[in-house]
């Protein structure tokens, strides 16, 4: 030790206690539409509702509906389509236009909505079936729900208490669901009271029978940010398929300073929070099961001063991003650095008006948190909001479509080995080797004994894996290590290992005594001896990490017996110690216990043949990166080791967890479409030496020019010279440096 997608929405929205009094409006700036403006009577009530109560006369928007003609006439959604890898949940109200959305970023839609009465019969369906919205929703390969809406607390206690409602509900929704050929339901139930102790019951008892009736219907729940009445969130994750978390609306009308509608950090409550406190026991069991939802809203208030968080003189009402992109350009974009969040200001000659609001900036970082604690994905209230700008579309790509390339070109790929370990009779498809008999190998193991939920990459919830121990079973101090290969031939051409990893220590943040100890997983190897740093005469290529940051060199890369160093420039960190931020941004405190290391955590890992690059990644983030002198052959490997004879204690706290172990050979692609076949998805300056093919000859050409033009050292290539920013800003930010390598090696 050191001296670190199923989306079934019920959706319960977050309180807002407001002033009982009309306010007044103030003038809006220039090029604002006064009808994006809410200004309705101040109620006590959410987002959702108040929307709703103010566009209770509006029409549906004709474009959802289609040609009355073809009404019903709704084709199944379409498989297969490239898309986000990561749920990306937009609630879309009947009365906006569904013209804008970009469906390539979007893997869910909740039609918003129908209208759920006390005795389990639906109300206004608004329009119900939006024929032509499913099928073009269908057609793009987005899953679309149906929102149901009941926002009366009396009423709610008595449709989930009352047996016969309750029922009548179930099957009154499932066939509304099923006239518009849809994928799920989302409900979206509001308010407080006693109700709330009931929903997790009646979320369980919903979500069993839509599974039963409708197989592969999805059920989510939407909760709010900050959970008043204490409702019990891990039996509500643990009933349904997914809980929306509504994570904006932390200030209002009822605010008497102005401030951010979604802030990241500060305050008495923020996003941060709601993630890691009001569902932290979520967050941390079942983070699969969350999906965080953020504004394409704003704030408008007339202030007292010009300040930052100024004294409110009145609420104005709620803004769209769509008005408050331009505005901002007008009256000057302000950074809250606290909360991350921008706003903007500007005086109408008697008051000062703030509109604080979100952009693609904020919105990424918060994106980044969900990342960070591998949420199911995102979401947003809601589409349209943002009429035809592009921004908040990109940030989208960013997070849930671009990072997931290297999968969608994957999607052909053929699969040699394939064991989740759930057949029982895993341990007769590989060959085991063990530097002594203090090991033990459990091909069958139920990690849900200990607590480890559900792998990321398993189906229908299976625990089983596989478990190796080391060095902690005979008493005996001493460095050990197991390896397993797959039985068969050996895989040559571009390949990928892939798998997910469970490494567990002994102690808290850091680890206890004894703690530290590797996963190993390689390439290339003979498969006839066990690989690990105390074997001079290991092969191939091997890659390790420790758990808890317990050793100076906790991420390391290993050709044959050799370990390679900072100085052999494999390293994207440029280091191998946990406390790099680059490690520590990837594995962020709290949601890792030691950060900078994947301890605790399921971990995605991937280690990857392509031409004559070899890479390893952690969560699809690059830890080394290997220009090969000729493409590796041989068999994949899975180990263990200890290189330290210290013992944990205790000794069972220290094992690692193997799930879901893929080899899939990569097909040949030409993903830039030049008549070349380059292995990878490319970007225009991932060819770096313009040879018409992506591959580890390019890495060289980006180290000329890593300073950036006509800084020192100069590059040695003139063409690099003329052309640096042009073929290797390869993340467009104006400067040459590791984040263009990144984007070059992540696609």
């Amino acid at each position: 030790m050191k001296s670190v997608s199923f989306v079934c929405s019920v959706i319960v929205c977050a309180q807002m206690v407001l002033p009982a009094s009309v306010l007044a409006q103030a003038v809006p700036p220039p090029d604002t539409d006064a009808s994006q403006l809410v200004n309705e009577e101040i109620q006590p009530i959410s987002v959702h509702h108040a929307a709703l109560l103010e566009h209770k006369d509006d029409p549906t928007s004709p474009d959802l509906i289609g040609d009355p003609a073809l009404r019903g006439t709704i084709q199944p959604v379409a498989r297969g389509l490239t898309g986000p890898c990561r749920t990306v949940f937009g609630y879309l109200p009947y009365w906006e236009s569904s013209a804008n959305i970009q469906w390539d970023a979007l893997t869910h839609l909740a039609a918003f909505s129908v209208e759920v009465n006390a005795n389990g019969t639906l109300g206004n369906d608004h329009g119900w079936p939006w024929t032509a919205l499913v099928n073009t929703a269908h057609a793009n390969g987005v899953k679309v729900v149906l929102s149901a809406t009941l926002f009366n607390t009396t009423d709610l206690l008595t449709l989930m208490t009352t047996p016969a409602y309750k029922q009548a509900f179930f099957v009154n929704i499932k066939n509304k669901m099923l006239e518009g050929t849809m994928d799920g339901i989302n409900m979206d139930f509001e308010g407080g009271g006693s109700w709330q102790a009931h929903a997790p019951a009646f979320m369980a008892e919903l979500t069993a029978y839509m599974h039963s009736e409708v197989p592969g219907s999805e059920v989510t729940f939407a909760g709010p940010a900050v959970n008043w009445s204490n409702m019990n969130m891990p039996a509500l994750a643990a009933g349904c398929d997914g809980i929306f978390i509504m994570g904006y609306a932390f200030a209002g009308s009822w605010s008497s300073n102005s401030g951010p509608n979604s802030p990241l950090n500060g305050g008495s409550i923020n996003i941060t929070d709601t993630i890691l406190d009001e569902y932290g026991a979520v967050t941390a069991a079942t983070p699969e099961k969350l999906i965080l939802g953020i504004p394409y809203y704003g704030g408008h208030w007339t202030t007292t001063t010009s300040a930052a968080r100024s004294s409110v003189v009145a609420w104005q009402g709620s803004t769209r991003f769509s008005n408050d992109q331009p505005n901002s350009q007008i009256y000057g974009r302000l950074w809250d650095a606290t909360s991350q969040t921008p706003w903007y200001r500007w005086n109408d000659g008697a008051n000062w008006h703030q509109v604080w609001y979100d952009d693609a900036e904020s919105l990424s970082i918060k994106y980044a948190l969900a990342e960070a604690n591998d949420l199911q994905g995102v979401g947003m209230w809601a589409l349209n909001y943002d009429g035809s700008r592009p921004e908040l579309w990109d940030a989208l790509r960013a997070y849930a479509v671009e990072p997931c390339c290297s999968q969608i070109v994957n999607e052909n790929s053929v699969a040699v080995v394939n064991d989740d370990f759930d057949a029982g009779t895993s341990a007769s498809n590989w060959n085991l080797f063990a530097s002594s008999a203090d090991y033990t190998a459990d091909f069958a193991y139920d990690y849900s004994a200990v607590g480890i939920p559900s792998a990321p990459n398993s189906t229908g919830g299976s625990t089983t894996g596989l478990k190796f121990t080391v060095n902690n079973n005979d008493g005996v101090a001493q460095t050990a290590a197991v390896s397993i290969f797959p039985v068969g031939t050996g895989v040559s051409g571009d390949h990928v290992l892939k798998f997910d990893m469970w490494l567990n220590y002994n102690g808290g943040s850091g680890g206890g005594s004894g703690s530290t100890e590797f996963m190993t997983a390689g390439l290339g190897h003979g498969g006839a001896q066990v690989i690990w740093s105390g074997n001079p005469s290991s092969d191939g290529y091997m890659m390790a990490v420790s758990g808890e940051g317990g050793a100076s060199q906790d991420y390391r890369a290993h050709d044959g017996a050799t370990q390679l160093s900072v100085a052999d420039g494999v390293y994207l960190a440029g280091s191998q110690d946990s406390t790099s931020s680059y490690y520590q941004s990837l594995f962020p405190s709290p949601a890792f216990e030691s950060q900078g290391s994947p301890g605790k955590h399921w971990v995605e890992v991937e280690v990857i043949q392509s031409g004559d690059l070899l890479q390893w990644k952690l969560d699809g983030t690059v830890i080394t990166s290997i220009v090969l002198g000729s493409p590796v052959s041989g068999l994949p490997m899975l180990g263990y080791m200890d290189p330290f004879s210290s013992i944990a204690n205790p000794a069972s706290e220290n094992y690692v967890i193997y799930d879901n172990v893929r080899v899939e050979l990569l097909p040949d692609n030409d993903c830039n479409a030049n008549g070349v076949s380059d292995g990878c998805e490319s970007i225009v300056a991932g060819d770096y030496n313009g040879d018409g093919s992506v591959n580890g000859l390019d890495y060289a050409w980006f180290a000329d020019c890593f300073a950036g033009p006509e800084q020192s050292p100069a590059p040695a290539s003139l063409t690099c010279t003329n052309r640096c920013l042009d073929v290797f800003d390869a993340d467009f930010d104006g400067d040459i440096d590791l984040a263009d390598y990144e984007a070059f090696t992540s696609n």
